[in-house]
């Protein structure tokens, strides 16, 4: 592939000042995130439906941290990076946005009343009669969270008045909450105005006795599969195509951390995992990690990943193998793994475990990697691979395609704690991969030698964008 635009991960200032300078085109090539959404065109809010989406659109990222709403730009999917890109501008005039409308749409349609929401029209420098729109979605107190919209459009397009739905923005999806999780939360009597927390993150008093011990390693390794398949269940994909990389640790250990307070380095390291670059491939799910049954942390993106760290050390990460993930599209009418994802977020997985250990008590001897590929399959067609590094030409037309032999695979790594390293780590894994696609190490990209043998290579990853 290309050279492409370096993604930069624009703050909301820094949006401002482009579209204040109308030189659209210096928004080619970002990446929606979590305080960035896109819009090809203006909400057609003679639609109920339409009205919802922009409910939606809005309390969602009022519900996170804040952000903007950018309406006059197309997105397509990235290969290279995770969250749609900007590939075309596309202005408009300025009689299509009606601010005035947007505001009392919000004000009906959302709960409590959002504080300082600017919806502003920036002309082209190159065509004053045409331009964008942006709204802007100051990040609002936790004394009025949850923001909720208060009403929804059934299948028939009728709107309901008596449901009510949350959403908020997780990294470059607005993400609903089910009326069970809701319902859940509630049941477990959280209150917002005693946690001045926001919604989703659970009570932090389910806290295991500080006397008890944790469970021996055979232990450990006889319950991992029922983790698996219960945080599987928790995201949503035990019955479709799953990447998954665990890490156990090799001896008896506890993380005492890890429970003590939502400001300990180990929440904040599953918050805010390693990553190479903004927009990657990476671990984060933009979740809060909640504490589940006294046991264990998770931050979970329903229906795309997971990432949950127990007591004992047992890190889980598992996320869709379909498009949303690690195949960047199925128009072959089978699953095409994206070579950059695999790599990337296998890489990430070693090193956040390498970050793990620093807080175990005592430090493991070693660690117990699995990576999975579970349901691998469209049909009847099992996934493919490609050798080399991404190219977009080579990789829509098909080139050197190899197919996998089975539609599941488990591989498995010993790493004593002298050598974590996780370019070494990832790279063991991911080979093996490779040969049961029937491809060579040396076709393997985003590598280097180092001391004689081949390792995941960070900064070819990054280059490579």
């Amino acid at each position: 592939m290309g050279a492409s635009k370096v993604t930069n991960n624009l703050r909301p200032d820094e949006i401002e000042a482009i579209l204040t300078a109308g030189n659209f085109n210096a928004l080619i090539g970002e990446v929606e995130n979590e305080r960035l959404e896109c819009k090809a065109a203006p909400y057609q809010l003679e639609h109920d439906h339409q009205k919802l989406e922009l409910a939606k659109d809005v309390s969602g990222l009022a519900n996170a941290e804040g952000g903007v709403i950018l309406i006059g730009v197309r997105t397509e999917r990235s290969p290279t990076h995770f969250g749609d890109e900007i590939s075309e501008v596309r202005v408009f005039p300025r009689t299509l946005v009606d601010p005035n409308r947007y505001h009392d749409i919000l004000q009906t349609w959302v709960y409590p009343t959002l504080r300082d929401i600017q919806i502003r029209w920036f002309p082209s420098a190159h065509n004053q009669e045409g331009g964008l729109v942006a709204i802007f979605i100051s990040s609002q107190s936790m004394a009025r969270r949850p923001i909720l919209v208060t009403k929804t459009v059934d299948d028939t397009g009728r709107r309901v008045e008596a449901i009510f739905g949350y959403f908020e923005r997780r990294q470059a999806d607005v993400a609903p909450m089910s009326v069970h999780e809701l319902q859940s939360l509630l049941r477990d009597g959280l209150r917002f105005e005693s946690l001045n927390q926001p919604l989703g993150i659970i009570l932090e008093t389910l806290q295991r006795p500080q006397g008890e011990r944790a469970p021996e390693v055979p232990q450990i390794r006889e319950l991992l599969d029922g983790r698996l398949e219960g945080a599987l269940t928790t995201v949503g994909l035990q019955q479709v195509p799953a990447f998954i990389l665990t890490a156990v640790p090799t001896d008896r250990v506890e993380i005492p951390s890890l429970f003590e307070t939502r400001e300990a380095a180990i929440v904040r390291l599953l918050e805010q995992p390693p990553e190479l670059h903004p927009a990657g491939f990476g671990l984060r799910t933009g979740a809060p990690a909640a504490i589940v049954r006294g046991e264990l942390r998770q931050t979970v993106a329903r229906g795309r990943k997971i990432l949950e760290l127990w007591r004992d050390g047992t890190l889980i990460f598992a996320a869709t193998g379909g498009a949303n993930f690690l195949c960047w599209s199925s128009i072959w009418e089978s699953l095409r793994i994206n070579q950059m994802v695999l790599i990337e977020s296998t890489y990430l997985f070693a090193d956040l475990s390498r970050l793990v250990v620093e807080h175990e008590q005592p430090r493991t001897g070693g660690i117990d990697y699995r990576l999975e590929l579970r349901n691998m399959t469209v049909g009847e067609r099992p996934c493919s691979l490609m050798p080399g590094p991404l190219d977009h030409v080579r990789w829509i037309i098909g080139n050197d395609v190899q197919y996998a032999p089975d539609s599941s695979r488990v591989f498995c790594v010993k790493a004593r704690e002298a050598d974590l390293d996780p370019g070494n780590v990832s790279f063991l894994l991911v080979s093996q991969v490779y040969q049961w696609f029937g491809i060579e190490h040396d076709q393997i990209p985003y590598t280097e030698r180092v001391g004689g043998r081949l390792v995941v290579s960070p900064a070819r990853i990054r280059a490579a964008r």
